[in-house]
């Protein structure tokens, strides 16, 4: 950070750069130059020139404005600073990355893909029961293989995310359609098959263990290609799409009203 801020200082000025010259202004400046004028890995041996090109990351910028502002701080409690030059900074702006998701269609071939091997085996129909929640509860991955059977509300044909399951660790119920509710009857059913002991979870593995996230993905990615989705896949990408897909249908509904 120290070499990144001096850099930018001798491109403004001659002279000696002192803490009295760390202003809000300077801060600002210094963002401004990261952004448009410093050169990404510039003199690094191990990267090639057309790899040196204009401009640093948001994630980099961050990152020195955040050491920036730990030695700031520090050189406050010291009292070599008076002021807190970041008290008047309003940050930068980010550029806006446009999230990729699939289209009601390729959701709707995927779910035509894992259908057609639901009934080969009990690990096919679990995955076609998992993506249908996924897809209709808009459920996180963990969340939804952290699910007991004894989360789902049979009354309310709903189920509980616990707190201590959930990312925002704040609990909230989430309702089910009822071919999601069904299908998860009968998982239940198949679950009930198992010999021995497993784990009290709805989604489980051919040892009777909780699924691991990376091989959900592992699977999923197969069905994926399949299904002809040439986009990156991600267990996540099924969250944002029909997240997507269900706010537009409420905007739709919201005009015709």
């Amino acid at each position: 950070m120290f070499k990144s801020i001096t850099k930018f200082h001798e491109s403004r000025s001659d002279r000696t750069l002192y803490l009295s010259d760390i202003t809000t202004q300077f801060i600002a400046d210094y963002v401004y130059w990261m952004k448009n004028e410093a050169v990404r890995y510039e003199g690094h041996k191990y990267f090639p020139e057309h790899a040196q090109t204009v401009g640093l990351s948001d994630a980099t910028i961050e990152g020195r404005l955040k050491y920036l502002k730990t030695f700031v701080n520090w050189c406050l409690k010291e009292e070599m600073l008076k002021d807190n030059p970041f008290n008047k900074f309003e940050g930068f702006r980010k550029d806006e990355v446009e999230i990729e998701i699939l289209t009601r269609e390729e959701l709707n071939n995927l779910l035509k893909v894992v259908k057609g091997h639901s009934n080969k085996s009990f690990k096919n129909f679990r995955d076609y029961v998992l993506l249908h929640l996924l897809v209709d509860s808009m459920l996180r991955i963990t969340e939804c293989l952290l699910i007991s059977p004894h989360d789902i509300d049979h009354t309310n044909r709903t189920i509980i995310i616990r707190s201590t399951n959930a990312k925002s660790r704040k609990a909230r119920i989430v309702p089910l359609s009822n071919k999601t509710y069904r299908l998860l009857l009968q998982l239940q059913e198949e679950n009930a098959l198992f010999e021995g002991e497993v784990d009290d979870l709805l989604f489980l593995s051919l040892s009777g263990r909780m699924l691991n996230n990376n091989n959900v993905l592992r699977d999923f990615k197969k069905y994926a290609l399949e299904a002809g989705i040439t986009k990156r896949f991600y267990i996540h990408l099924l969250r944002h799409s029909a997240a997507t897909h269900y706010l537009h249908h409420l905007e739709m509904l919201n005009r015709c009203a």
